[in-house]
């Protein structure tokens, strides 16, 4: 099991626009839940991992349309309150923030992979836990002049390997990281 994050970022840094839309929506070519690989990345997911903020704009769009992105996945909202009504059963509020998540979900012996989703605070929370395991970011042939960066100053350093890349055909670049330290000391 890996804990992945996928997700897009403008050529010039920032995962959303000034007011939280995420960057991949800036790409008019850009299709939710089909661009950029995100069917296959999908496919090899058992879980999915979202922040609380996240998860309640996708929640507002999601009960609008009757769609739900993540049939058949256990989905861990990361919050500390309540979790709105009519969720599906396989939404769950963890309790250990973090932390207690990724202990729970490494001794799962789950038989995916785990999607991380998120804003800067719940990215930044694993980032420092030394908890991603891949770094799957689609370079988007966008510049978006301001916005919310990907990992904000003060992030840590972590040197990363390249493990793989892929052109898509509306001009996205998609990379795919791996810690480049030993298990032990990142993890």
């Amino acid at each position: 099991m890996l804990i992945r994050m996928h997700t897009g970022v403008s050529l010039d840094g920032f995962a959303a626009t000034p007011d939280g839309v995420p960057a991949m929506l800036s790409v008019p070519e850009f299709v939710p839940g089909e661009s950029h690989g995100m069917q296959e990345f999908l496919e090899q997911c058992v879980a999915v991992v979202v922040g609380r903020t996240t998860f309640d704009e996708g929640h507002a769009h999601w009960s609008e349309h009757s769609v739900w992105p993540w049939e058949g996945k256990r989905v861990y909202v990361l919050t500390s309150r309540p979790l709105p009504e009519r969720v599906p059963d396989e939404v769950v509020a963890p309790e250990g923030g973090p932390a207690g998540l990724v202990e729970q979900l490494r001794s799962a012996r789950l038989e995916g992979d785990v999607h991380l989703l998120g804003g800067p605070r719940t990215l930044r929370a694993f980032h420092r836990l030394g908890a991603i395991d891949r770094l799957e970011v689609q370079v988007l042939p966008v510049l978006l002049g301001e916005g919310v960066p990907l990992f904000p100053l003060g992030s840590s350093k972590v040197p990363l390997r390249l493990e793989e890349q892929r052109a898509f055909p509306d001009g996205a670049l998609g990379l795919v990281y791996e810690p480049a330290l030993d298990a032990t000391s990142y993890r």
